[in-house]
């Protein structure tokens, strides 16, 4: 049974989960969810979730545990995090933890807005924000560069792609048109396809009449994805970096199109849950077909202070990496560490290759 949200924001879309519930369609730069906090806000932030968890660790396992159980009977965001330190949460959960207090709706109660308003789901807007403000602002030269090329976001455990989303949100307000006249494809790769069926429906969103992304050339398809799997990354990356989107309506193209431009994006997902080696593997995948791509996007959960004992200690999994952490697993497979915006709980990168990678021509694939 669809749970409509009662009142709708102006300049927003919505979309609906499977389950029926509607949700906004996260525009990071909408009033709605625009996010500008001070360091000082952001330190009193941290400070309060310390103590928060050192009340925690202070209360006896079983009475921690029965509170748990409660407050899941009653809050669907307290059952997210639940299956989170299960290692089942999927992204339309992730998503929900990422609305923020006042963008619930009436299905939310006390406990959910609480929720959304503490520091690890502020840090996760945070993340996503500053997230796709970078790869946007590493899309725009190739864009410029090459104004009839498509456009291919692979999003390595995206779920609803709101990293890749709000690039091409970003991209379509600037004043240059980078999106116009080409085809862009979402791809996501994750492990269920939950998430991705509400972000495709998202775009869907986006693009209809009225929508932030009308007119725009744009498609979400999903691959079930395993990271540990580099051989069949190998193979998803070469197929999308030597075709095109098909025309609208399964027509292909009369000519072989160029190859397109090609990203990654990997919010809270690669860097956050995987193993060195398996990160290196997909990055050493991506460096060989290196003329194509304009940039790797991802975020890693911060190890130190603080922020680094939350990690550590929310029960979820995390695998904490500092800046000399990415940089040594990403420079055997060539990638230097470029820009770096740090959130309270994470820091957002942009990992890109050296010249000598990118002087093979717009037209090879990088043999």
């Amino acid at each position: 049974m669809k749970v409509p949200v009662q009142e709708k924001r102006p300049g927003l879309s919505y979309a609906v989960t499977a389950d029926g519930l509607e949700l906004p369609v996260i525009d990071i730069a909408h009033t709605a969810f625009r996010l500008e906090p001070s360091e000082a806000e952001l330190a009193a932030a941290l400070e309060g979730a310390l103590r928060d968890l050192e009340a925690r660790e202070a209360a006896p396992a079983a009475a921690r545990q029965s509170f748990l159980a409660a407050i899941q009977r009653e809050s669907r965001l307290a059952r997210e995090i639940g299956g989170a330190r299960a290692g089942v949460a999927g992204g339309l959960g992730t998503y929900t933890l990422k609305l923020g207090p006042s963008n619930l709706g009436a299905w939310a109660g006390d406990i959910d807005r609480a929720i959304a308003s503490s520091l690890p789901c502020l840090s996760a807007r945070l993340r996503l924000r500053d997230c796709a403000r970078l790869l946007a602002s590493s899309l725009a030269p190739a864009l410029a560069a090459r104004p009839r090329a498509d456009l291919v976001l692979v999003d390595i455990a995206g779920g609803p792609a709101s990293s890749s989303l709000n690039a091409l949100l970003a991209l379509r307000r600037g004043e240059d048109g980078l999106l116009e006249g080409r085809r862009t494809r979402i791809l996501v790769l994750d492990r269920d396809g939950e998430g991705p069926a509400f972000g495709a429906r998202c775009l869907e969103a986006l693009r209809s009449a009225g929508g932030a992304l009308e007119g725009i050339d744009a498609v979400l398809d999903y691959l079930a994805f395993d990271w540990r799997d580099a051989a069949f990354f190998a193979r998803i990356l070469r197929a999308a970096a030597l075709a095109a989107p098909e025309e609208r309506g399964g027509r292909a193209r009369a000519a072989p199109p160029a190859p397109p431009i090609l990203a990654l994006v990997s919010e809270g997902g690669l860097f956050d849950y995987a193993a060195d080696a398996e990160v290196a593997a997909i990055l050493s995948t991506a460096a060989a077909i290196a003329p194509l791509v304009a940039a790797f996007v991802s975020t890693a959960s911060r190890p130190d202070g603080g922020a680094g004992r939350l990690n550590r200690e929310g029960g979820i999994g995390i695998v904490p990496r500092g800046p000399e952490d990415v940089s040594r697993i990403a420079q055997g497979p060539g990638w230097l560490l470029g820009t770096c915006l740090e959130e309270p709980l994470a820091r957002s990168f942009v990992l890109q290759l050296p010249p000598r990678h990118a002087g093979a021509g717009d037209g090879e694939t990088g043999r």
